[in-house]
């Protein structure tokens, strides 16, 4: 896109007309041959006496070829020296949004910048002494039960990179922040444009204490106490209810709580029976405070996986975060443990890791 200014006076420009006319210069000569449009257009813009005379010319047929970059025709605006009485008018007309997206060819390209401008910044730190940091997000419950046990040994693989925890209750992965490079999530492993990298499946029992569980000889005996919900879904007690075939009991009482973490602590103190996966609790039901009353474990198609977007799959970082977490969740105490079995979402993360 080639962009020629002239008398440019911002001081009383609309905002995004500015903008317009910054992008028109700093157009470098790459992306010019990637734009195309139906047409050329010209826009002159005449605001009172208040403006001095904007105008942005920009020629983009010729680029079609290149097809990286989809940009929608543009009004013709053309005063030709009458003034307009308002600005507010002008600007309500001038600066409307132009909407410009991506092609097949131009989404290639992206994926290719952003692998290149990646190793580029980590050379950089390298030379200039900088440690490599990797931000992970995960779900609270997930970092201070099963993450947390097991920091020194994600530390000595990441080999250096020094790896910034947060934590959210958002079972979302987004990454219109900048603030994580990469999340763990509980859900089903299929999220548009990111690559998910599957942990362990989600396996759900009933947890209290062991004089609670005193007074529980069947699964009928439920409906006599307070059932304890991770979150406002009740999905979890309607899961194993209908595994033990106990479809009479109402799953929807009970407490709700906002994560699972909090859910094991109400166990753990008389208030209920909380319902979840052992392997977050592993360290009350070891010490006692929590037993598992009943034997059977359902599985409700949730699992835990590390997400990242698909064009970060080849940063080293990513990569040996990945590796760790997956020969820890592998070498977990077999009573724990449960895979994805041969489910298409395991199998292509096999693939993409060998």
């Amino acid at each position: 896109m080639r962009g020629n200014v002239s008398a440019f006076d911002g001081r009383n420009c609309p905002k995004k007309c500015i903008e317009a006319v910054r992008l028109a210069r700093r157009c470098s000569p790459g992306l010019r041959r990637g734009v195309t449009a139906s047409r050329s257009y010209v826009g002159q813009w005449h605001v009172a006496q208040k403006v001095r005379l904007v105008v942005v010319s920009t020629t983009c047929s010729g680029y079609s070829k290149h097809g990286m970059l989809s940009v929608p025709p543009m009004r013709r605006f053309v005063w030709g020296g009458c003034p307009i009485r308002q600005e507010a008018d002008a600007a309500d007309v001038l600066c409307q949004p132009v909407r410009i997206s991506l092609t097949t060819e131009g989404h290639t390209l992206l994926a290719v910048a952003i692998n290149v401008l990646t190793e580029l910044v980590q050379h950089a730190d390298v030379h200039a002494g900088a440690t490599s940091a990797l931000a992970l997000r995960l779900p609270s419950t997930f970092a201070i039960r099963w993450l947390l046990p097991r920091l020194p040994d994600i530390d000595r693989a990441l080999n250096g990179t020094k790896l910034r925890i947060s934590t959210s209750a958002d079972d979302t992965p987004e990454f219109t922040t900048p603030d994580a490079d990469a999340i763990v999530v509980r859900g089903r492993g299929q999220w548009a444009g990111l690559d998910a990298i599957a942990l362990f499946a989600e396996t759900l029992t009933p947890m209290c204490t062991a004089d609670l569980a005193a007074s529980l000889k069947s699964a009928a005996d439920l409906a006599d106490v307070t059932l304890l919900h991770p979150g406002p879904s009740h999905e979890e007690w309607r899961c194993w209810l209908d595994h033990v075939g106990a479809t009479r009991i109402d799953a929807g009482g009970g407490l709700v709580f906002d994560t699972l973490e909090l859910t094991l602590t109400a166990a753990s103190q008389g208030h209920g029976v909380a319902i979840g996966d052992p392997r977050m609790a592993r360290d009350r039901l070891d010490a006692g405070a929590l037993v598992m009353p009943f034997g059977e474990v359902a599985q409700n198609g949730l699992g835990y996986f590390l997400v990242y977007p698909s064009q970060r799959a080849a940063q080293s970082k990513i990569r040996a975060l990945a590796d760790v977490l997956i020969r820890l969740a592998q070498e977990e105490d077999p009573s724990m443990r449960s895979g994805f079995g041969a489910s298409p979402v395991a199998s292509n993360v096999n693939r993409q890791l060998r």
